[in-house]
């Protein structure tokens, strides 16, 4: 008994903390499509950590009904998790850029392991398929519970295998954070289950997703911090803490180069067609960047209304020119079709 208070106390803290992230997320000033879609997963969360809370102290309770409530909560328990589990890999993938998670055909093929564990928890009230309640109303797992867990557990680790995908090619410092934390909800969670089958049914998996929650949270408050609010760059102060890791790194010693691009006449732009017109272009330049300094893996920031930084390691100033005039040819392409021209002022430096 004094052991299943304590199971009880730490799912209750677990469920608090989670509810505060909920409560955090919802009253947030910026209502972004990532924060919309993460108060999702929350509100999920929340729901499938309450059940789980409420079927284990229901476990063993002989009142009346009490059978027949632990197996509700049981049932949904499992049904719920899946349904976070899908929609944390939607979440994901809208953090990470992939198409699918506005894909209504690939959303329906992802969504088929998701509508058999929904449908073999709801049915395990009647078949016993994913968990069974004995004579004295105490849980045991049923044939088909590892279809059940597989089917909530496929979301997390798709998610993690694509985050740690995009991390290794991310130089975005704020963005390679916000991947690792995607990964956490595969990782801790995975530990949490594993616990839980060698130990036995031990409310382990609560306290995972919760502390998996609890870092995404953080890691995007940071992320607002150190990122352009506009471009979705880093801003000055990446710049700062990239540069410094790197004067200390002797290897990028002599190869390293500064490249500052700023946007021609652009007051006369944002004057003329308005500032509206003049974030357009301020985008319009960031992707170009990003599709050319992105693969190779150089570091890309915005540091002034204005003005981009690029530090990349390059060989010569040949190598330099390259880059720029490559830059150049890629926003004269995008740029067809604008009422204005938008030309860089280029300056390099090697550091």
């Amino acid at each position: 008994m004094l052991q299943n208070s304590i199971y009880i106390e730490i799912m209750f803290i677990s469920i608090a903390v989670s509810v505060f992230l909920l409560v955090k997320v919802k009253s947030g000033v910026f209502r972004l499509v990532h924060q919309k879609l993460f108060s999702q997963v929350l509100g999920l969360v929340v729901l499938s950590s309450s059940l789980d809370f409420l079927s284990t102290a229901l476990d063993g309770q002989q009142f009346m009904m009490a059978d027949v409530f632990n197996g509700i909560s049981y049932a949904f328990y499992f049904a719920s998790s899946a349904v976070m589990s899908f929609c944390w890999l939607r979440f994901s993938g809208y953090a990470m850029n992939f198409s699918f998670w506005k894909d209504k055909k690939k959303l329906t093929l992802l969504s088929i392991p998701m509508a058999v564990s929904v449908f073999v928890s709801v049915m395990s009230l009647w078949t016993g398929w994913v968990f069974q309640l004995d004579d004295f109303n105490y849980y045991h797992r049923g044939p088909l519970y590892m279809v059940a867990v597989l089917g909530s557990y496929f979301y997390m680790a798709l998610s993690m295998v694509l985050a740690f995908y995009k991390a290794a090619f991310k130089r975005n410092f704020a963005d390679r954070d916000l991947y690792f934390s995607i990964a956490s909800l595969g990782l801790l969670p995975f530990f949490a289950i594993f616990l839980r089958m060698l130990l036995g049914d031990i409310p382990t998996t609560t306290p995972g997703i919760a502390l998996a929650m609890l870092l995404t949270f953080a890691t995007m408050q940071a992320r607002m911090i150190t990122l352009d609010p506009l471009t979705r760059m880093n801003n000055r102060s990446q710049l700062n803490v990239y540069l410094t890791g790197k004067m200390d790194d002797s290897e990028d010693n002599g190869r390293l180069y500064r490249v500052s691009l700023k946007i021609s006449k652009f007051k006369k732009i944002c004057d003329i067609y308005g500032h509206a017109e003049g974030d357009n272009a301020l985008c319009l330049v960031a992707n170009v960047l990003k599709s050319i300094c992105g693969p190779r893996g150089f570091f890309m920031s915005r540091i002034y209304r204005d003005e981009f930084v690029i530090v990349a390691d390059l060989e010569n100033d040949d190598a330099v020119k390259e880059l720029c005039d490559a830059i150049r040819a890629n926003l004269e392409k995008k740029a067809i079709g604008l009422p204005y021209k938008i030309r860089l002022d280029v300056q390099k430096s090697k550091l």
